[in-house]
């Protein structure tokens, strides 16, 4: 059976590694919502970010971030929610 002394060490390790508040000032951004104008669905990736989000007609705006949404309010094909 293994020491468990390790893996905790190197937990300790990851944890040290992370510089406080990194993690935090991402998920405190705000979202913008943004509703999609097209008659079909489509797969996009945020130009600033990377994430990837589905749209489909008739669905609710969808929280986007704000780097993304500035981008792809001026397609035209995105408007505020």
């Amino acid at each position: 059976m293994g020491c468990c002394g390790k893996a905790r060490e190197a937990a300790r390790a990851e944890y040290a590694s992370v510089t406080p508040g990194t993690v935090t000032a991402q998920r405190a951004q705000p979202g913008v919502a943004i509703r999609y104008l097209g008659r079909s669905a489509i797969l996009v990736r945020g130009p600033r970010t990377g994430q990837v989000s589905t749209f489909r007609p008739g669905e609710p705006g969808r929280l986007i971030d704000p780097r993304d949404a500035e981008v792809l309010l001026r397609t035209g094909i995105f408007r505020r929610a």
